[in-house]
C-alpha cells in the first residue's frame, strides 16, 4: 500500500477551498474584488499588493524605519549602539507625529532622544 504524500500546492488549494466555502472568507474577498468562487493566490496576492501600494504613506514610511530601529535596540548587547538606535527611533516617530501634526505627542517624543 502507498502512502499518499502531500506536497506544498495541494495543501494550498485544500486551504484555499476551505476558505472560499466559508462566508466570512468570500465576504471578506468579494469586498476586496475577488470571485470567491474562482480564487488563486496570484490573484488574492496581487490583489493586496495594490492595496498594500495604494495606502502607502510618508508617515507609514517613518513608522516602518522607526519600528525597524525599535527592534534593533532590543537586539543590541552594549550601550552605546542601543543608545543611537533609540535616538534614530525616536527621531522617525517624531517625524511621524509631524506628519500627522500631533505636535504635543511629538515634543514628547524629542524630548525623551
Amino acid at each position: 500500500m502507498e502512502s499518499s504524500r502531500a506536497d506544498f500546492s495541494t495543501i494550498l488549494n485544500r486551504i484555499l477551498d476551505t476558505a472560499a466555502d466559508n462566508l466570512r472568507i468570500a465576504k471578506i474577498l468579494v469586498q476586496m474584488g475577488l470571485d470567491p468562487n474562482n480564487i488563486t493566490y496570484d490573484a488574492l496576492f496581487n490583489r493586496l499588493l495594490e492595496i498594500v501600494l495604494a495606502n502607502i504613506t510618508l508617515a507609514n514610511m517613518f513608522a516602518l524605519v522607526g519600528a525597524i530601529f525599535f527592534v534593533a535596540t532590543l537586539l543590541m548587547q552594549t550601550m552605546v549602539p542601543l543608545r543611537v538606535a533609540n535616538m534614530a527611533g525616536c527621531t522617525f516617530f517624531a517625524c511621524i507625529c509631524c506628519c500627522c501634526r500631533s505636535m504635543p505627542f511629538a515634543s514628547v517624543k524629542c524630548s525623551l532622544s
